[in-house]
């Protein structure tokens, strides 16, 4: 709504500029000039929501009476199958009135069947009296509540010892993979790495053992943030105070009570070409208790 709302002003402040050089003239923003559009490109939605509504907003000085169709087109989501058009006519009428109307679909519940997330897309057809804008479409993805990993993935509050044995505390996400069902990844598994999220991603990958009783992190990778310049990436290592630091190997977690789960390796992302220890990017016996 704000950028179509930014829309209109900018459209009446282009004709006032205009109208500065004819004086005798009184701007007007024509219905020509008028168009139709989605306020969002992409939405996201649980597959339990039921019904959504997508608003479509027509944008114009004045507000115009009009009527606009649409279509619904599958993806890897199906149109009857796993979303419902409650409109059959899959017409918008706009009264003259108000200058947003919805389109509201129903989002079918699949339990206990494992699909992924799958996507649709919304297209508005012309109008006669209006144009379509560049958000003439939109695509809705559904998220799959049904995900093998669905009790270990989710927000976690950490607590562990940094390198000088003092306690800290922090919170992380553990989030799924697109198509593997077996991995996740963990955006801050040190303290310090949530310090400095604007150098990038912080992500590392984990993989869950079959009966998803441990998450195993495999040292020597690599995320995506960097330090200074993109070659200082920082590696996951598992270390030990003055002693020794490699990067093979792993790093486990394991599942000490429901929604608890507890390392006893000393971890550390490790700048791999500056070779400096940030000591902030040090933990030791992390514990994550799921919020």
């Amino acid at each position: 709504m704000k950028k179509i709302s930014m829309l209109i002003l900018g459209a009446a402040a282009l004709f006032a500029a205009f109208s500065c050089s004819k004086l005798n003239e009184f701007p007007v923003f024509e219905n020509e000039e008028s168009f139709v559009a989605f306020e969002k490109a992409t939405y996201s939605v649980a597959e339990n929501v039921g019904i959504i509504s997508i608003p479509v907003t027509i944008a114009s000085i004045d507000p115009v009476a009009t009527s606009v169709a649409y279509t619904l087109k599958d993806g890897t989501a199906k149109v009857g199958e796993n979303v419902r058009d409650t409109n059959p006519q899959a017409v918008l009428t706009f009264d003259g009135e108000a200058r947003t109307q919805y389109i509201n679909l129903e989002i079918v519940e699949l339990p206990g069947q494992y699909t992924g997330d799958i996507s649709f897309s919304v297209e508005l057809v012309k109008p006669n009296s209006l144009k379509l804008s560049a958000e003439k479409s939109c695509v809705i993805t559904i998220t799959d509540n049904d995900h093998p990993l669905a009790d270990i993935l989710g927000t976690y509050v950490v607590t562990a010892q940094d390198y000088y044995d003092n306690a800290i505390s922090w919170e992380m996400t553990l989030t799924k993979d697109a198509t593997d069902v077996t991995i996740l990844y963990c955006d801050f598994i040190t303290s310090g790495s949530l310090q400095y999220s604007s150098w990038g991603d912080w992500s590392y990958v984990g993989q869950v053992s079959e009966d998803k009783k441990t998450i195993t992190f495999a040292c020597g990778q690599k995320c995506e943030a960097w330090y200074a310049t993109e070659e200082d990436q920082f590696m996951l290592v598992s270390w030990e105070p003055g002693i020794y630091v490699y990067d093979t190997g792993n790093i486990t977690f394991t599942e000490t009570a429901p929604g608890v789960w507890t390392s006893t390796d000393n971890i550390w992302l490790y700048p791999v070409n500056t070779a400096k220890l940030w000591t902030n990017f040090c933990a030791k016996n992390e514990v994550w208790t799921k919020k």
